[in-house]
């Protein structure tokens, strides 16, 4: 296969992140009483993200060829926003083993407040009706489920 350097355009068909950002998380934890060995609790939060690292694996075409090329661990944290900030809403139980020992579940939904990348990206160009090539525009949130399962002592 041919290294993308050698080609002046491409077609990208796939792009998969690996990000690494440093949290700090405000959160707010709500609990009920014990009932019987149980300990219910509620726990909205704020998560404040700063990028750290960003990597991307693409998959690409040369421009007017069938070649396919992987391209693989690709910097693109210049692609990425610096801040990342999302709520999370959490609830769960505390269950008492014995004494202050007691295991801890929880199930949550986190859901992205902010575009984590660039509005622009300068490495990702689209053409359309035949225009010279423009910066592609960008919008991506980060949501997802979130268990927690753990030890307390």
């Amino acid at each position: 296969a041919t290294p993308v350097t050698t080609w002046d355009h491409y077609l990208l068909i796939t792009r998969e992140f690996k990000a690494s950002y440093y949290t700090i998380p405000i959160s707010l934890k709500m609990r009920t009483n014990e009932i019987g060995y149980l300990r219910y609790f509620f726990e909205p939060r704020l998560n404040i993200g700063l990028r750290k690292k960003v990597r991307a694996d693409d998959d690409v075409v040369a421009w007017g060829k069938n070649e396919s090329v992987k391209q693989e661990n690709l910097d693109i944290t210049k692609d990425m926003s610096f801040f990342k900030m999302s709520v999370t809403l959490s609830a769960g139980g505390e269950y008492y083993l014995s004494g202050s020992t007691a295991f801890v579940f929880a199930l949550g939904y986190e859901y992205g407040l902010s575009n984590v990348t660039q509005s622009e990206s300068d490495n990702l160009l689209r053409t359309k009706n035949g225009l010279a090539p423009q910066p592609t525009e960008q919008k991506i949130a980060q949501n997802g489920l979130i268990l927690s399962l753990g030890i307390l002592f």
